[in-house]
C-alpha cells in the first residue's frame, strides 16, 4: 500500500491529476482501503505543497 501512496503522490507532486478509479485497477485488491488515502492526499495537497510532506511510511514485516 505505501508504494501506491508513494506513487501517486509524486503523480499529483508532478501536476498530472491522476484518474483516481483509473490509477485504483492495478491495485483491485487494496482499492477499498486504498481510496480514502488518495482522497485524503488530494486533499491535503489543496492546502499544503506535497513535496513538504514526509513519504509514505513503508511497512516493515514483523
Amino acid at each position: 500500500m505505501a508504494s501506491a501512496l508513494a506513487e501517486y503522490q509524486a503523480m499529483l507532486e508532478s501536476g498530472q491529476g491522476p484518474d483516481r478509479t483509473a490509477f485504483l485497477l492495478p491495485y483491485a485488491e487494496l482499492a477499498e482501503e486504498l481510496a480514502p488515502c488518495l482522497e485524503a492526499l488530494e486533499f491535503v495537497g489543496r492546502i499544503v505543497p506535497l513535496s513538504s510532506l514526509p513519504a509514505p511510511i513503508q511497512s516493515v514485516a514483523a
